[in-house]
């Protein structure tokens, strides 16, 4: 069967765009009420909140309290304790851009409704662990993560049995070592390992481990071949598959829908027009 080929010259999910872009749509991620009593117009709260800066608990925990609905919230250069999340009784998504207080990190446990969590930048290898007693994450994003390794990965991965989607793009450290620790993740369908170190030796344990996966992001690892994605089009349930354009005339054969895109390093998100707002303190 030949290969379906659909070049995209835009990235659909580079670094901001998983980082900050909100999961569902507009109109409910900005769901804004307004109302008109004796001349004061009253706005019930954002799903999605942004954060900015250095915050006291007590300030992040006031914000909760104003907007008891969130569901998202997205702190940029964020410096201050996780712990007031666990008030958040309805967050869902967690984005850290930036974040500087990673021994923070293991508060997380204590907030019951996350299931996904994104972070982006931060110098978070010697916390990462701490990550491992929130077991209930379905989607993990480590993205442009420069001094994280297989070593933080093994520690962290054998403790989430219900992730789904896991980002790790950007991180060099990654390599075939934290391949082998995705066997404790079972039922994960979608993984992109964009600008890592990973070889065909890495692919063909994929092969072998994921038989869920559906989604597959390759773009910037330089060290793979066409053997090596010729292993990858052998997963059964494999949907889709995403390699830099140095792939194109391959010549691979598969059933899988295949994209050719460049990998966008980008670095600046402290700038979005999708955001709600963004708190400098």
């Amino acid at each position: 069967m030949s290969l379906q080929v659909a070049p995209i010259s835009d990235l659909t999910e580079d670094f901001e765009q998983v980082a900050l872009t909100p999961k569902a749509e507009k109109k409910e991620q900005k769901a804004t009420l307004s109302t008109t009593t004796n001349g004061v117009e009253d706005q019930t709260a954002s799903k999605t909140m942004t954060l900015g800066g250095k915050l006291t608990s007590e300030k992040i925990q006031e914000k909760i309290q104003q907007n008891p609905q969130v569901e998202v919230v997205v702190w940029i250069n964020g410096e201050g304790s996780l712990e007031p999340l666990a008030h958040a009784q309805k967050l869902r998504e967690l984005r850290l851009i930036n974040y500087k207080t990673c021994s923070q990190l293991g508060k997380l446990a204590k907030v019951n409704s996350l299931v996904s969590l994104t972070i982006a930048g931060s110098l978070v290898k010697d916390y990462l662990k701490d990550l491992s007693t929130s077991s209930q994450l379905q989607e993990l994003n480590l993205i442009n993560l420069l001094k994280v390794t297989d070593f933080e990965m093994n520690s962290l991965l054998p403790s989430l049995k219900n992730l789904k989607t896991l980002i790790l793009n950007g991180i060099p450290g990654i390599t075939a070592l934290s391949i082998v620790s995705l066997k404790h993740c079972p039922e994960l369908n979608k993984l992109h390992l964009a600008q890592t170190s990973v070889k065909d030796s890495a692919l063909q344990m994929l092969a072998l481990t994921l038989k869920k996966l559906e989604e597959l992001d390759l773009r910037g690892c330089k060290q793979i071949t066409s053997k090596g994605i010729q292993d990858v089009l052998k997963i059964k349930s494999l949907k889709k598959l995403i390699l830099s354009k140095d792939f194109e005339k391959a010549g691979l054969q598969g059933s899988c829908q295949l994209e050719y895109q460049e990998y966008n390093e980008a670095s600046s998100t402290e700038e979005d027009s999708d955001l709600e707002f963004v708190e400098q303190c």
